[in-house]
């Protein structure tokens, strides 16, 4: 994944939700994140809580219209803050559109995944 400010360093966010502070998201990956760094994103396990995601819902969805959105802040910072993210990324999953390796949206690009539904995506 890349994405940073001037210093070569931003805050992502990876869920399920449009509004990166949305109570209730789904979360599959948040920190910082270094320019052209691969980060690893589990859709069954909440980093913040680390512990597992909802049974049913530990995945990275494939529903009709699902979205998997990414969100890029300056800083941590910005995103304790409730700043705007610098960069907002959604990615449509569903209706036969899966992710494909070397898929590119914004500053994500998909550059492996472990298991067909769920498991984890190295973007």
């Amino acid at each position: 994944m890349t994405g940073s400010n001037s210093n070569g360093l931003a805050f992502i966010e990876l869920s399920n939700n449009a509004n990166p502070f949305a109570a209730g998201s789904q979360i599959y990956y948040e920190g910082a994140v270094k320019a052209g760094q691969n980060i690893f994103a589990d859709a069954a396990l909440n980093p913040l809580t680390n512990t597992a995601n909802p049974s049913g819902s530990n995945h990275f969805s494939t529903a009709a219209g699902a979205e998997l959105f990414g969100f890029v802040f300056t800083s941590q910072a910005a995103f304790q803050a409730k700043g705007a993210p610098v960069e907002t990324m959604a990615y449509a999953t569903g209706s036969g559109h899966g992710m494909s390796l070397n898929d590119t949206i914004g500053s994500l690009k998909l550059v492996g995944y472990v298991g067909a539904t769920g498991g984890h995506l190295v973007s």
